[in-house]
């Protein structure tokens, strides 16, 4: 059976200067919490030791990089195997102290400084991605998602920036395979 995802956009995180996206995996859906970044939601709620770094990163993305910033480069952490793909929280830069001895990991594509999308992720315990047994799943998942939303972006025909590079535009029902 084939794995598609649809592209969805995440409303309960609007802000001035990024839109963000997540994706849903087998149905195309407007409820965005079905996506991927939900489920990472839900899932690290779980964990009591891990609330305040959830919450750091959620407050990250809301304040720092979707209201005063934008998603400049060094907010995220590399992460790419196959693709661009990167993390939270950051590994670099005035906000790494924030993130001191936090092991969550939400993998992400950041497009531009504009356009982010949210992928999964969970409590990284392991020196690589690769070789934790929480994350790899999410990691090799995302990094090929992200490689074949970069190859529909240089395309242009499923998925193009708008005008002024400040958003992406796709077919309601469209369907990335992997």
């Amino acid at each position: 059976m084939n794995i598609f995802a649809s592209l969805i956009r995440i409303k309960g995180l609007e802000s001035s200067k990024v839109t963000y996206y997540s994706i849903v995996l087998n149905e195309i859906t407007h409820d965005e919490t079905r996506s991927e970044f939900y489920d990472f939601l839900n899932r690290m709620e779980q964990y009591k030791e891990h609330l305040e770094d959830l919450n750091k990163i959620i407050l990250f993305l809301e304040q720092e990089i979707g209201n005063k910033y934008g998603a400049r480069e060094h907010f995220f952490r590399p992460e790419q195997f196959h693709s661009d793909l990167t993390a939270l929280p950051p590994n670099k830069g005035k906000f790494k102290a924030l993130f001191i001895g936090t092991q969550l990991r939400l993998y992400t594509l950041r497009l531009n400084e504009s356009v982010v999308i949210l992928f999964n992720g969970g409590v990284k315990t392991a020196q690589t991605a690769q070789e934790c047994t929480n994350v790899r799943d999410y990691f090799l998942q995302a990094n090929k998602i992200a490689g074949i939303i970069d190859d529909l972006i240089i395309e242009q025909e499923e998925i193009q920036w708008n005008h002024d590079f400040t958003d992406i535009t796709f077919l309601p029902d469209l369907k990335i395979e992997f």
